[in-house]
């Protein structure tokens, strides 16, 4: 069973009312990663409660199935971002949306997230899937077949790595025995760990024993996401763990019925998070994602779109 995390300066835990969560803009809307950030003190500045960065560590011709686009086109490492985020911003939550963790060893992992944990204060949170993509896998040397045993294994053996010194962690993927990984992350147990994902075979079992929270993807309607909280509030008392402290992260577009495939600037924001907002208040979403993309309609808009979400998100605290 996950670690229970306590409220830490940013609120990432314990918070009260749903906090608002934009993914830090890339190109075009910022011209090189040096610009990047700038765009995260802007946000800061605009009164978003959290950020998030991706994570694509190599692209194929598979990739433009779900992420259409050049496949060159520029993408950071998601942990070195929020590091240099981490140190030139003061207030902001810094999650991964969401991050491969079954691609990288453990060791390191835990290493590189309890630097930014460090660096911003106990402002990191993590959003993880088992990913998607064969070649990113085959780059990496990691058997694809066997990614969500990987994955349950890696976020284990962080947790204890980021709990116990020295750290023994023994499982079939992953294994170490008397080792130190210092200094211990500023926040109890280690940064929140959330698990990104459908409600597939296997999903709820998976919550319940690894998860300190489920953000569902984005093609989930109303119903469905209403259905998924249901099931997994069940299994989280049915295991003896208290629903309460259980994070449900959810984007605002499912809520309101949004049409996933139209062109950016065919709905007005403001109108999908006056349909969303309320419906997602009632369910208990603890942290509501806004895909800004498709709401922009020129890179120069970023700011007052950025502005006018804020702006509308604040009157349905």
């Amino acid at each position: 069973m996950p670690e229970r995390h306590s409220d830490t300066g940013s609120g990432i835990v314990g918070h009260c009312g749903m906090r608002l969560v934009l993914s830090l803009p890339l190109a075009p809307v910022v011209s090189t990663f040096r610009d990047l950030v700038g765009a995260a003190q802007q946000m800061e500045e605009a009164g978003v409660d959290d950020l998030t960065v991706g994570d694509y560590l190599v692209m194929s011709a598979s990739s433009v199935r779900t992420l259409p686009g050049p496949l060159d086109r520029p993408i950071p490492d998601a942990l070195a971002t929020l590091a240099a985020v981490a140190s030139g911003t003061e207030r902001i939550g810094l999650g991964t949306g969401v991050l491969n963790a079954a691609l990288r060893p453990a060791a390191l992992l835990a290493k590189a997230a309890t630097t930014v944990d460090h660096l911003s204060d106990g402002r990191l949170w993590f959003c993880v899937s088992r990913g998607w993509l064969p070649e990113e896998y085959a780059a990496l040397g990691v058997d694809f077949e066997r990614r969500e045993e990987i994955l349950d294994d890696t976020v284990e053996a962080c947790r204890v790595l980021w709990r116990d010194s020295p750290a023994t962690f023994s499982s079939p993927t992953v294994s170490f025995q008397d080792v130190y990984c210092a200094p211990l992350p500023v926040q109890p147990g280690g940064p929140p760990i959330y698990y990104a994902g459908g409600l597939h075979e296997g999903t709820v079992d998976r919550l319940v024993a690894h998860a300190d929270g489920w953000f569902p993807y984005s093609g989930m309607g109303r119903d469905d996401l209403e259905q998924g909280f249901g099931e997994v509030r069940e299994a989280l008392a049915a295991a003896g763990r208290d629903p309460a402290t259980f994070t449900f992260l959810s984007g605002v577009e499912g809520w309101a019925g949004s049409d996933l495939t139209a062109p950016p600037g065919s709905e007005p924001v403001g109108e999908v998070l006056d349909r969303a907002l309320p419906a997602m208040a009632e369910a208990g979403v603890s942290m509501a994602m806004v895909a800004w993309q498709r709401y922009l309609t020129h890179p120069d808009g970023f700011g007052p779109l950025l502005d006018e979400i804020v702006d509308r998100f604040a009157t349905h605290r």
